[in-house]
C-alpha cells in the first residue's frame, strides 16, 4: 500500500480535506506553500494565510526574477479547525510561552 505524500503540515490528504473545507482552491496552492492561522479581527475571528498561485486567463503566471510561478497571499475565513494530524502554526494564539517550555 502507497503511503500518502507528506507536506510540512502533515498528510497531503488531511492539509487538503482541511483547507478544502475552508474553501480554498487546491489548484491555486503550491504543495510547499505557507500556510498559518493568524488573528482576521479584534473579536477574534481568525484566517488561514497561504501562499497563492497567480493566474492569468486561467494559466499559473511564471516569475522570471524568481524563476518559478509568481505567488502572493491568500487569505480564507478559518471556519473548520485543522484535524489533529494537520500541524500549522497558529499566530492568533499566545505566542509568550515561558523560557525552557516546549
Amino acid at each position: 500500500m502507497a503511503r500518502p505524500i507528506e507536506t510540512a503540515y502533515g498528510p497531503l490528504p488531511a492539509v487538503a480535506g482541511w483547507l478544502r473545507a475552508n474553501g480554498v482552491d487546491l489548484c491555486d496552492v503550491p504543495i510547499d506553500a505557507d500556510i498559518v492561522i493568524e488573528p482576521m479581527t479584534l473579536d477574534g475571528a481568525r484566517c488561514i494565510r497561504y501562499t497563492h498561485l497567480v493566474r492569468e486567463d486561467g494559466r499559473i503566471r511564471y516569475d522570471p526574477l524568481r524563476g518559478g510561478p509568481e505567488v502572493t497571499l491568500g487569505f480564507a475565513p478559518l471556519s473548520v479547525e485543522p484535524p489533529e494530524n494537520v500541524h500549522v502554526r497558529d499566530l492568533s494564539k499566545d505566542q509568550s510561552d515561558p523560557p525552557g517550555s516546549v
